[in-house]
Formats: structure tokens, sequence, C-alpha cells
């Protein structure tokens, strides 16, 4: 991870207890394992997620650790050519999680909040737009977990 990333403060997020960051970044091309390999309008992107609390972009929260609140920062890795444009919830059945810009830091972090007040698993997919590509849309996705 180069310092550029390592700078963000997990000290801004609001609610009480914080995953580590989640990093995402986007290749056009394919790429090996463990890059995820997906296509968008025919054209071949790759993307890989790192931190988090399993290293690849997952999140693990327990109610008892962590009642009242939780959240973690996506960074899109820099590249000019890619934003973030939304985040989509599956399988977020008690309506836990939310999605928000980051004010007054870069543009390319965003923060999932988890209200973390029942169990589930849950997927979240970053959708990210190539800007140089007529705006593809580049769908990456790990998981969600609150534990009992």
């Amino acid at each position: 991870m180069s310092a550029k990333h390592s700078k963000i403060s997990r000290k801004r997020i609001r609610p009480n207890k914080v995953s580590p960051n989640v990093f995402l970044e986007i290749r056009k091309s394919s790429q090996p394992a463990p890059w995820v390999n997906v296509k968008s309008d025919n054209v071949k992107y790759a993307y890989l997620f790192t931190g988090g609390d399993t290293g690849h972009g997952d999140i693990y929260v327990s109610r008892r650790k962590n009642p009242g609140g939780h959240s973690a920062q996506v960074v899109l890795i820099e590249q000019k050519r890619y934003r973030i444009s939304r985040c989509v919830f599956t399988g977020d059945t008690f309506d836990q999680l939310t999605w928000e810009p980051t004010k007054k830091l870069r543009k390319q972090l965003r923060t999932i909040g988890n209200k973390n007040t029942e169990v589930q698993d849950a997927k979240y997919t970053i959708i990210v737009e190539d800007t140089r590509n007529s705006n593809y849309e580049i769908y990456c996705d790990p998981g969600v977990r609150n534990l009992p």
C-alpha cells in the first residue's frame, strides 16, 4: 500500500467503530488472480479489493463487540479515468447499511455505514465508471457480515 493511501485517518468516520479501510483498484485489461476479471459492454476490466477485515474488501462486524454502529471507508485508488458512481446492497434484509460520500476528503472516498442492530449477511457492490470509455460501469462486489 502506498504512503498516500495510509494517510486517511479512521478518526474522521462518525459511527462508533470502524473497519480497516477498503481499497479498490481498477485496470482496463484482464489480470491474473487474485484480480477479478469482468466485462462491461464487451470491454475487459479487472478489479482488486484490498484491506477491510479480511484483506480482500470484506467487512465483518460483531454485534457484541461493536454495538451502536460501525463504518468502513472505501477508497478508489486514484486513477483519473475512474470514479465511484454508487453502491448497491444485496441481502441487507434489515436495512442496516448506508452509503455516503465523505465530504472534505478526496472525491474517490466513500463510507459504508452499518447500524449493526441485526445479524445479517449482505454484499455491497461498488459501481465505478470509466470516464474515458463512455462512462462504462464496472461492478465490484465483496461482502458484509453482521455477526452475533
